[in-house]
């Protein structure tokens, strides 16, 4: 049984989502992007790595939870990265993940695994236009920071 606060929590999940899918965000916008991260993983207990799958107009297609690891790491497989973007077509991909330490700075593991997925949607022509590290209401974006 959920307890209210977690119903609540899903619930504004689900109407920033639906927002979304309605064009009435931009995804492009780095803080729009944030915000929407930090209501679906942002004060999760573990690690969650989340993928948003972008059209050819920036707007979000679909979002998905796709790996969910311990307290301080979680295990990030590039392959399906690519196959989810490329069963739903997207044209470009963001990427983000919590850390539940409070702490938004990129690991060198982050900067290394950004890196890599971004070297691989470049091989099946895709972008990746931001990789964001939220906690709570605290957040990293690797293209503010020009880390991508």
């Amino acid at each position: 049984m959920k307890t209210r606060e977690e119903k609540i929590l899903l619930l504004a999940e689900k109407i920033l989502e639906k927002s979304l899918r309605k064009n009435a965000l931009d995804m492009s916008c780095a803080y729009e992007v944030v915000k929407y991260c930090q209501s679906v993983i942002g004060i999760k207990k573990s690690e969650h790595f989340m993928v948003l799958l972008l059209d050819n107009n920036l707007k979000l297609i679909t979002s998905k939870i796709l790996f969910v690891g311990t307290i301080d790491e979680v295990q990030i497989y590039i392959r399906e990265i690519i196959k989810l973007a490329l069963d739903h077509n997207a044209h470009s991909v963001i990427v983000s993940h919590n850390h539940p330490s409070g702490n938004v700075q990129p690991s060198t593991a982050d900067i290394q695994i950004t890196l890599k997925i971004k070297s691989a949607l470049k091989l099946i022509d895709m972008e990746l236009i931001d990789h964001v590290i939220v906690s709570g209401n605290k957040f990293t974006s690797f293209a503010l920071e020009k880390l991508i």
